[in-house]
């Protein structure tokens, strides 16, 4: 499992699944929100421009190279693109390492 620190005490945190990811935001250690995500949806995602995925309470919105994390209709952080990339990719190796 790994995090990211976003605002005001919540961790963006992306647990390896078979064939999946699960982006969580906590705060703290509390789960508030969480998404599935298969590992080619991200891929496509990252690959774009100016974009979007998910729809409801977690979204993503990548804008340039930075990547908007988004619960509930709030931004509660916007991370480097590049930073995102490593995480994805080290949960991608410790899954396919298993």
């Amino acid at each position: 499992m790994g995090s990211i620190k976003l605002d005001g005490g919540y961790s963006l945190v992306v647990e390896a699944e078979t064939k999946r990811f699960r982006l969580i935001i906590l705060d703290d250690n509390a789960e508030l929100v969480c998404h599935k995500v298969t590992v080619s949806e991200l891929n496509q995602f990252l690959q774009q421009t100016d974009t979007h995925l998910f729809k409801g309470r977690l979204q993503l919105h990548k804008t340039g190279d930075y990547v908007a994390i988004i619960m509930k209709g709030e931004v509660i952080g916007s991370i480097p693109e590049s930073e995102f990339q490593i995480l994805i990719s080290s949960q991608n190796m410790l899954a396919s390492s298993h």
